[in-house]
């Protein structure tokens, strides 16, 4: 069976892999999943939209699933590019 990103990014949370202290590397997690994702948009546009999506969800008062959600709006949002 194929994992996807959610799914890693859960077991990451799951296996005490996520971490506050850490958010850039989940969030160059992210990126990496992303590009890897949309290869017909150019990666400087990629992470132009997962920044916008962080952004947009840094003052969340909840930030253990902040990646995912962010993960998730940016493939939406560039899903719909394709």
């Amino acid at each position: 069976m194929t994992q996807t990103a959610d799914d890693q990014t859960a077991d990451d949370h799951s296996a005490g892999r996520h971490s506050a202290a850490r958010p850039e590397a989940h969030l160059a997690a992210v990126d990496a999943r992303l590009v890897d994702r949309y290869p017909d948009i150019p990666e400087d546009e990629v992470r132009r939209v997962r920044r916008e999506e962080s952004a947009r969800l840094a003052g969340s008062p909840v930030t253990a699933f902040t990646a995912i959600l962010v993960e998730r709006a940016a493939r939406q949002r560039l899903a719909d590019r394709t």
